[in-house]
């Protein structure tokens, strides 16, 4: 097995997993049988004592590339309600954003005429039958007395140069877009080197031209040549524009740079990376895409990849955290898109005790068919969110706010059907089994 992988974290789901093809137990059988729990202080299990564990079920096999990601020190775990809603100073937003903005980009001068916001009267609009905008953003300079009084309410910024320029030919050009308040997950930046770097141009719907793509929203996914996937500790070494380095040297400074961000106030919580995929920017040079989360005293939160999901059980009452960085230089990061630098926990409970990791595996072979040896690639213990919603279903946005639990989350692979079973149950008391379906093809390295 490769060497287990240790992270600060510390929360706890069962993953019980079945293959959806028939043949699965009986999910209630759970639920009445008695699970041991381990003190939450403290979570260390030897690497052999895993993998014994898992193959000691008749319907499990440890992968040889198995990863075991569990606290390397005593950490609290805790339940806890996450509330977003807040009053804010527009004029400290403003504030906040201009010293982002000079932090980020020391050498690149702010264009007023490309800083936009959004809410307020601020909103794009698109005619319905050509789908041409009608309306763009307004522009900050316009609109700056009522956005700093507070009479166009919570609004956002976004900066881009390359807003509406449709450029043929490239010319130095920066993306910063912050929600507000700054680092609750929502945010943009884009310095432009990539796109630089790589100079695949798109064409554009009016004139037919090949332009270069806009920055907010820019996706190297899309663009680049996909070439593997590595774990965060990988020591894999591959030549960025300005040296080689290795995966888990670029994932140090990577997290160390948007932890130290300015903007935010206290932090209480950190951005983490949970994966990196490597593409090809141009023929010699790399770069590294890192996949992120939150991570809150130690624990990180559930993240999934977006994609299609084949089946769901209970999955879609939880949403999951996903954010990305790319770094095509070794001591710069060219492009974040999302980052995690504040949690508002309220009406926390430290929990005394979860359930052990030895009752969680053994809790998902009985829920899993006999008939197919699954293999098991990784266990985790992560933090599950669930938003409150209105009374029609959909998530609150006017008064938000979400029950943060632990789980055990563990992931198999049924070889047979080429499908990932992405598997949860509450930590505190082995109950709330949910799982995700998924393509393995897409699941491992972005389905490239």
């Amino acid at each position: 097995m490769k060497k287990t992988t240790i992270y600060l974290t510390l929360s706890v789901i069962v993953l019980l997993c079945f293959t959806g093809c028939g043949g699965g137990k009986n999910h209630g059988t759970e639920s009445r049988r008695q699970v041991d729990k381990t003190s939450a202080v403290d979570l260390h299990i030897s690497d052999d004592k895993v993998i014994d564990t898992i193959n000691s079920c008749s319907n499990l096999q440890a992968s040889k590339e198995l990863s075991v990601k569990l606290p390397s020190k005593k950490t609290s775990v805790y339940q806890y309600t996450a509330d977003y809603n807040f009053d804010v100073d527009m004029k400290d937003y403003d504030s906040e954003f201009r010293e982002m903005f000079r932090y980020l980009f020391p050498d690149h001068s702010m264009n007023e005429n490309h800083l936009l916001y959004s809410g307020g009267s601020s909103k794009l609009e698109y005619d319905d039958e050509t789908g041409e905008l009608v309306q763009d953003y307004n522009k900050v300079k316009d609109w700056k007395d009522q956005i700093l009084s507070g009479k166009e309410g919570r609004v956002y910024y976004i900066y881009d140069d390359t807003w509406n320029e449709n450029m043929t030919e490239w010319k130095p050009s920066v993306c910063l877009e912050l929600g507000n308040p700054i680092g609750y997950g929502y945010g943009t930046v884009n310095k432009g080197k990539t796109v630089a770097l790589n100079g695949s141009k798109v064409e554009n719907d009016d004139t037919h031209e090949k332009v270069y793509p806009g920055l907010d929203g820019y996706d190297p996914s899309a663009y680049l040549e996909y070439v593997a996937s590595y774990s965060p500790d990988s020591t894999e070494k591959y030549q960025l524009e300005d040296r080689k380095i290795a995966v888990c040297d670029a994932v140090k400074f990577l997290e160390k740079y948007i932890n130290s961000l300015p903007g935010a106030g206290d932090k209480t919580a950190k951005t983490v990376v949970t994966e990196v995929d490597v593409y090809r920017v141009t023929k010699n040079i790399y770069g590294y895409n890192m996949i992120t989360t939150k991570e809150y005293e130690g624990i990180p939160f559930d993240y999934m990849r977006a994609g299609e999901y084949e089946g769901r059980l209970g999955y879609d009452k939880y949403s999951s955290l996903i954010g990305n960085a790319f770094m095509v230089e070794s001591k710069d990061v060219d492009i974040i898109d999302g980052f995690y630098l504040k949690e508002n926990a309220v009406n926390r409970t430290n929990l005394s005790e979860i359930i052990s990791l030895e009752s969680a595996i053994k809790s998902v072979s009985s829920q899993m068919t006999e008939h197919i040896k699954f293999k098991v690639n990784e266990i985790e213990l992560v933090y599950a969110q669930q938003f409150a919603r209105t009374k029609n279903g959909y998530i609150d946005t006017e008064h938000s706010s979400a029950k943060i639990t632990p789980a055990w989350k563990i992931t198999l692979e049924n070889t047979n059907d080429e499908m990932t079973y992405v598997c949860y149950l509450d930590a505190a008391d082995g109950q709330n089994y949910r799982y995700a379906m998924i393509p393995t093809k897409w699941w491992k390295g972005n389905g490239k």
